[in-house]
């Protein structure tokens, strides 16, 4: 013990973050197994039994806390009566419960010494006070994986608004009751702006109930930004409150003044109304929730190997649904768990900042069942939690390293990306080329019949849905009717028997491949801007191709939605009608490109723009890309723009020549340094800019499709001709699918709501819910946001 307390420092390190709640190696916690963890004195990192001796052999570290946790069930929990959820969120007061039992629990602690296997109380007086101040000071860390992950998911939660308004009409006085819409005769889903008192009704809503969007309309003419909903308002002084600014939900901290103005006591206010997040709670518990989780019945429990669920850390089931979906496909599975053994060796600490050791460590915790067995379901030890991949994949990006609800495809791409970078670190097969497929563009001069063809690689096939393609619109509409005279009379509808429109996936697959007109085409045959003919189609298809029905969007008030539709997405798919046809041999190509003239941005847009409030580079960018259309259109684009992570970056039209000495083909040098910024040298950022026309997002897209192109001399890497790229053969082999796995969304928008997968395991549809999985009966396949299919040789 001697020489082990020698090795440790005078005093704890305060700066070296404390890892006690999961095993740097395997998913074992102070809750599982019995032996609990094994905590460093010198390192903090924490280790399970059966790592130990691989652990001591990489850092010669001996001496350890033993931590563990015992849980217990609360006394009479029958006795406590389920509570109905009345908030949107989980984990927390008054939220959906991912747990059926209450339990409490103990934390135990003790020292170890290694190998000798001697544990020693804290009080023993063989222990060194060195060794303790070390103990103490692990007990009272907080782990990184507290600190950096919430708990629980509060739906409901809304920031304070960052829009002052001068409130006018200083002499109306709002009745406590009695309101009615100022363009109309409804009467509820009233909302009345702060800034003038009007009262103007709600947006409606797919299903026909809502309001007639005249509060939407007057923010239009008015540019009024807050309003809140009346019937919601508190004595506390809370409500609805919508920021038509800020596309969102907020809170309002001079509510009772604002309300005062126009005569309106909060303290008179009596909630009638239910709120937003109310009437969200209410369809999570009918439709969407029932059937995606299928909660309805009693479903029957799965565990082994292939069956262990991953814990819900707070908003983190979009990652648990794609990496369950992902550790289903066995040649990926079987790529990272052979790895695992061979990343052992690494660093323990660098191992928490490895992408390929995380995948490995999760992968074979998923599948080698040791997290997956009734008793641990009796013991609320179900599962896995991924704490330390979340910050490991998490930790660089601004939204994935939070708490907040994510989109599951932007994530599925964002990994991709970070597996991409990895596996040229760790020179292994990149998981992302088994999704890869080539999309052939051909754009056709209406001046000249010029044909230009342009091919670009993607892993995700992203459909529209063309909701006109609607099959059973006489359903729908007479639902409509049915639930508008329901309320009417003041009955509320029946949530369970919503009907939604169905659109077949036939509509979708056409409409990828149906010619659209383009403005403003500059022709080199014609020299001048001209409309040109577009279509796209797959001139090659995957090993596994990824579907992305395109559900999430904006409604007309610029708030996120989504669409509630059904499509048909069959078991087996032949993706036939996507394939290029052959090119034909009278075509005519469009001459080389030529220089492209500045563009000169609508000083009238940027300034009706900027006085909105937004910022002068993002202004520029809506000009651009809208080609000086007008206002309406340039603020479209900001708004479905605003959470782009270069939105107010300085800005620089592509194709336009650099500053500051660097030549005219140089690129502009922000430009430069924001690709370097994301990992990337100065070669390949100038090389990837020249040839998508300073364009900063297509830069990097073009990087990970020529990573040997990309590392070039910059005047011999490639070009931004589209006759000039590399010829891709045409794949002509049979296009026919099976339908794997698919994840599905419950909720209004891809800000809030949960995830979960279906998976097909030996014959079998498979409901992975967090931690709990289980046979899946109804299986709701019409529902997916993504689906994963596999080629059939």
């Amino acid at each position: 013990m001697d020489e082990c307390v020698s090795k440790l420092s005078a005093q704890p390190n305060l700066l070296l973050p404390v890892y006690k709640e999961e095993c740097v190696y395997s998913f074992d916690s102070p809750e599982f197994p019995e032996t609990g963890l094994y905590v460093s004195l010198s390192s903090y990192l924490a280790v399970g039994h059966d790592h130990l001796q691989q652990f001591v052999n990489v850092t010669n570290e001996h001496f350890f806390l033993n931590y563990r946790r015992v849980k217990t069930v609360r006394a009479s929990p029958e006795e406590e009566p389920s509570k109905k959820p009345c908030k949107l969120g989980i984990g927390i007061e008054g939220g959906f419960s991912t747990r059926s039992t209450e339990y409490e629990s103990e934390d135990l602690y003790r020292l170890y010494l290694y190998p000798s296997e001697t544990y020693f109380e804290l009080d023993d007086p063989k222990v060194p006070e060195k060794a303790r101040v070390h103990a103490r000071h692990i007990m009272s860390a907080q782990s990184p994986k507290a600190s950096s992950l919430p708990l629980e998911w509060d739906g409901e939660e809304r920031r304070a608004t960052n829009q002052r308004i001068t409130q006018i009409n200083a002499g109306k006085t709002i009745p406590a009751q009695g309101w009615k819409c100022e363009r109309c005769d409804l009467t509820s889903n009233l909302w009345l702006n702060l800034t003038s008192g009007a009262i103007l009704c709600g947006r409606k809503f797919f299903d026909g109930s809502g309001g007639n969007n005249h509060a939407v309309d007057y923010y239009n003419e008015t540019k009024y930004p807050l309003a809140v909903k009346l019937g919601t308002i508190t004595a506390s002084g809370r409500g609805d409150v919508f920021s038509y600014p800020e596309d969102d939900m907020v809170e309002d901290p001079l509510l009772k003044e604002h309300l005062a103005h126009f005569g309106i006591d909060v303290e008179a206010m009596k909630k009638t109304e239910k709120t937003v997040a109310e009437l969200e709670v209410e369809i999570n518990q009918t439709y969407e929730w029932k059937i995606l989780t299928e909660s309805e019945g009693e479903l029957e429990r799965l565990f082994g190997p292939e069956f262990t669920g991953m814990r819900n850390m707070g908003n983190t089931c979009y990652i648990a649904s794609v990496m369950q979906s992902l550790s289903h496909i066995i040649p990926i599975r079987q790529l990272y768990v052979s790895l695992l053994q061979p990343k052992f060796t690494m660093p323990p600490r660098q191992a928490l900042e490895d992408v390929t050791f995380q995948m490995c460590k999760l992968f074979n915790g998923l599948h080698c069942g040791k997290y997956s067995t009734p008793g641990m379901a009796e013991a609320f030890l179900e599962g896995i939690t991924p704490s330390s991949f979340k910050r490991c994949v998490g930790g660089n990006h601004p939204e994935f390293r939070t708490g907040n609800q994510q989109d599951a495809q932007e994530f599925m791409l964002y990994l991709f990306t970070l597996l991409e970078r990895a596996s040229q670190k760790d020179s292994i097969e990149d998981i992302g080329k088994l999704f890869q497929f080539t999309v052939q563009e051909r754009i056709q001069c209406s001046v000249s019949k010029c044909v230009k063809y342009d091919c670009r690689n993607e892993n995700m096939l992203s459909l529209f849905v063309p909701m006109e393609e609607c099959i059973n619109r006489a359903e729908v509409e007479e639902y409509e009717r049915s639930s508008k005279a329901l309320e009417q009379s003041g009955q509320t509808p029946d949530p369970s028997q919503v009907v939604i429109p169905k659109v077949p996936l036939s509509s979708l697959l056409t409409c990828f491949i149906q010619q659209q007109t383009v403005t403003n085409f500059r022709s080199t045959a014609a020299n001048a801007l001209v409309d040109a003919l577009k279509s796209s189609s797959l001139l090659t298809f995957p090993k596994y191709l990824l579907v992305h029905v395109r559900r999430f969007g904006f409604s007309a008030d610029w708030r996120p939605n989504k669409l509630q539709v059904s499509i048909d997405m069959p078991e087996s798919l032949d993706l036939g009608l996507l394939r290029s046809p052959p090119r034909p041999s009278d075509e005519q190509p469009l001459p080389g490109d030529a220089p492209t003239p500045p563009f000169q941005y609508n000083e009238d847009i940027l300034v009706a723009l900027q006085s909105m409030g937004f910022h002068e580079n993002s202004c520029k960018r809506a000009c651009f890309h809208t080609a000086n259309a007008g206002p309406e259109q340039a603020t479209n684009w900001l708004m479905e723009h605003m959470d782009d992570p270069d939105f107010t970056a300085p800005f620089t039209p592509p194709g336009a020549a650099a500053g500051g000495g660097g030549g005219g083909d140089e690129p502009p040098e922000d430009s430069i340094a924001m690709v370097q910024g994301m990992g990337f040298t100065r070669i390949q950022a100038i090389n990837a800019l020249k040839n998508t026309n300073n364009d900063i997002e297509r830069s990097v897209d073009w990087i990970f499709s020529h990573l040997e192109e990309s590392n070039l001399p910059p005047d011999t890497a490639g070009s931004n001709n589209g006759d000039k790229q590399r010829a891709v053969e045409p794949d002509l082999k049979p296009a026919n699918y099976k339908l794997l796995s698919f994840i599905s969304h419950m909720g209004p928008s891809a800000l809030c709501g949960h995830y979960v997968a279906h998976i097909k395991i030996d014959g079998q549809w498979v409901l992975f819910n967090d931690e709990k999985v289980a046979v899946s009966t109804k299986v709701p396949k019409d529902l997916g946001y993504i689906y994963i299919y596999e080629r059939i040789e």
